[in-house]
């Protein structure tokens, strides 16, 4: 288990899931039915270029202050808003990839005229795989609204590969828990801020704060929601916080 600066509940253990475990076939059926139901994108409604202006802009800023060379964005769904945010490929280096090669597909399709945008010729599960990454001091890694879909074993391993990766930064949605009410039943509001498990493709209302993720407010450099006024657009356009990755300590046996 990864323990983040000695962040409460470090020890806590991960409840094993008992959802199937090929997340790949699950990710590859919801993008071939369009299961979200977006009609722009087949990633949802969070993946509209109207619903990330605001991060697009939060992105370029921090990636500008901090010396980024590299932005890694896996996964990426069909990368329908990406070639929005300010000075990609021209001020630093996009990479995408995806777990379902029907999104990479898409991805490839809808940005074929951007060259600047660049993409794996094969599908990456990031459950499974410590990627290699150049230039990995300079580069900030992207996983927006993809925990929450995930059980919290898998959620919890993809951000530990992002880790072993040499990744600095980590851009990675999460849900503030007044706003969003964590982890509470609708009827009544009874029960305790907390992530909760999920199958894969499901969806819950992750908090990094919170355990297992357990990422101590140190660690956090910047909050997208800051550049928004209103709750509502919290809530929608600013739930995406940008963390400094190194701080997550790994247990010496690797967290597995």
């Amino acid at each position: 288990m990864p323990c983040l600066d000695g962040a409460p509940g470090c020890a806590q253990a991960v409840r094993k899931h008992k959802w199937p475990k090929n997340a790949a076939k699950e990710f590859e059926a919801i993008a071939s039915t369009n299961r979200w139901g977006n009609g722009e994108s087949i990633s949802g409604d969070g993946s509209t270029v109207e619903i990330n202006r605001v991060r697009a802009a939060c992105l370029s800023v921090f990636i500008f202050t901090h010396n980024v060379t590299r932005l890694y964005d896996i996964p990426c769904g069909d990368a329908h808003w990406q070639h929005s945010i300010p000075g990609v490929g021209t001020k630093f280096v996009y990479l995408g990839s995806d777990i379902s090669s029907i999104a990479l597909g898409q991805a490839k399709a809808k940005n074929k005229g951007r060259p600047h945008l660049h993409f794996t010729q094969n599908t990456t599960n990031l459950i499974t795989t410590v990627p290699k990454l150049s230039d990995a001091a300079h580069s900030i890694w992207m996983l927006k609204e993809v925990v929450q879909h995930l059980p919290l074993e898998a959620g919890l391993k993809m951000v530990q590969n992002v880790q072993r990766s040499g990744a600095h930064y980590l851009a990675i949605t999460s849900h503030d828990t007044e706003l969003f009410k964590v982890g509470k039943r609708k009827l009544g509001g009874k029960g305790k801020n907390k992530n909760v498990d999920v199958p894969y493709g499901g969806f819950y209302q992750n908090n990094v704060f919170l355990p297992p993720f357990n990422f101590p407010p140190s660690a956090l450099l910047a909050d997208c929601s800051e550049l928004l006024a209103t709750p509502e657009d919290q809530i929608r356009r600013g739930n995406l916080l940008i963390f400094d990755l190194q701080r997550w300590k790994l247990a010496p046996d690797g967290g597995e």
